[in-house]
Formats: structure tokens, C-alpha cells, sequence
């Protein structure tokens, strides 16, 4: 369940065939995308975040921790953060829905 800040459940995953979620590392920044595809211009998960509350009179600080579904991010021997494309495999679904 996703909860809201007030502890209200915003929405419920009832089935999911990938289990390769990220909720460590959070959506993209400019600087993780200039580094992976050496471009500056790409537009960023951060930086949409901030254009959708902005919307609503909010700002950098009201954006919750995000969780980044069919991103098969997982920790190796060291501690290290590390993408696992194998975890994730054409037609991998979740289904939620609001509780």
C-alpha cells in the first residue's frame, strides 16, 4: 500500500508478476541523466515532479520520497546499488488500484 502523509492509503498494488520495484534510489535527476545518456536537455523524473506541484502551489520540499515501478534496482556484495535487467521481462505487469 502507498500511504499519503496523513496515513491515508492512496493506493493498493493486489498483483504484480515483477517484484523489480525501486523505492531506494528515487525517479532520475539531470545530473543521473547526463551521466547515463550525456544529455544535459533531457527532461528528469525530479525535475517533472516539481513541475507537477508547482501546479498546486508547492514546491521541491513537498515531494515525497517516489517509488519507480519496473525498475529493477537492487544492492550487490558491496552495498552498491545496482541495475538487474534480467529482474524485469516483457509483459511484467502490476495492477493497482485506489483502496
Amino acid at each position: 500500500m502507498l500511504f499519503s502523509d496523513m496515513g491515508r492509503v492512496l493506493l493498493s498494488v493486489t498483483e504484480d508478476t515483477s517484484g523489480a520495484h525501486d523505492a531506494l534510489l528515487g525517479g532520475s535527476t539531470a545530473a543521473s541523466n547526463r551521466r547515463r545518456y550525456g544529455d544535459q536537455t533531457l527532461r528528469n523524473s525530479r525535475d517533472n515532479f516539481v513541475l507537477a506541484v508547482a501546479k498546486h502551489g508547492l514546491g521541491r520540499r513537498d515531494i515525497p520520497p517516489c517509488i519507480t515501478f519496473f525498475a529493477p534496482v537492487r544492492t550487490d556484495e558491496a552495498g552498491r546499488f545496482a541495475w538487474h535487467q534480467d529482474a524485469a521481462k516483457p509483459g511484467d505487469s502490476s495492477i493497482s488500484g485506489p483502496r
